[in-house]
């Protein structure tokens, strides 16, 4: 049972992080888990509810993304969320230290209680954070998502889910249903200070079908996919 609850937990979270934080892995409700099955389907969430504390420009806001999602498919390994430059990054550690509490994401499984999770994202340093699945405050490389902030012409938030977030290769896929939300506090990213319209952009990366993990470049490849969402400052 410990082991299904924190790859269906996991998963979820790798969903998520669908904008961002935001995922993810990410999914929900566990009908059947598969053991290096024949699924090659990888079907993260095409629509989502983003909401920013608030809207003016050049203000600190909390972030929170939340979805639903269901159905057979392939682990989530890897996602990566495009800021346009107008947004500021202030830091993982820019409201505390090591380890201080950033965000939260949160699994909704509905009548079963019992699959439910609330886990807190905390700080690594400036650039990087994890979400601590192990409640123990302390960042666990085999089996905890990773978060990681990279700068070229936007901000970009890369999320690495090892072995799709469950802590084993031998499964990589599963039927999911629920509801994940996913949440950023105040601090962490600024709005742009010209009022208007900004695209934030996700892309997903599923596990290795063969593998069960990163892509091993040989059979069948990992699948991707992509989904935006835009929002609308000073408005």
């Amino acid at each position: 049972m410990a082991l299904k609850k924190y790859f269906i937990i996991n998963l979820a979270l790798s969903v998520f992080i669908l904008l961002a934080f935001s995922s993810c892995e990410y999914f929900w409700g566990v009908s059947s888990l598969g053991i290096l099955s024949d699924i090659t389907t990888y079907n993260p969430p095409t629509s989502f509810n983003y909401k920013l504390s608030s809207s003016a420009p050049s203000a600190s806001a909390s972030h929170t993304l939340s979805f639903d999602f269901s159905g057979e498919t392939l682990e989530t390994y890897k996602i990566v969320l495009t800021y346009p430059s107008g947004f500021k990054f202030s830091g993982f550690t820019s409201l505390g230290g090591k380890n201080t509490k950033i965000g939260f994401y949160k699994l909704d499984a509905g009548s079963d209680k019992n699959l439910e999770a609330n886990f807190v994202i905390r700080a690594f340093d400036k650039n990087h954070a994890y979400v601590d699945q192990n409640k123990n405050s302390k960042y666990d490389s085999a089996f905890e998502a990773y978060i990681t902030h990279s700068t070229s012409s936007s901000h970009v938030l890369t999320v690495i889910l090892p072995s799709g977030g469950d802590g084993t290769t031998f499964i990589n896929s599963g039927t999911f249903n629920g509801t994940m939300t996913v949440k950023l506090l105040k601090g962490i990213l600024k709005n742009p200070r010209k009022a208007g319209k900004y695209t934030v952009k996700a892309d997903f990366t599923s596990v290795d079908p063969d593998s069960g993990g990163a892509d091993d470049s040989t059979d069948t490849s990992p699948s991707t996919f992509s989904s935006t969402e835009s929002l609308t400052i000073g408005g």
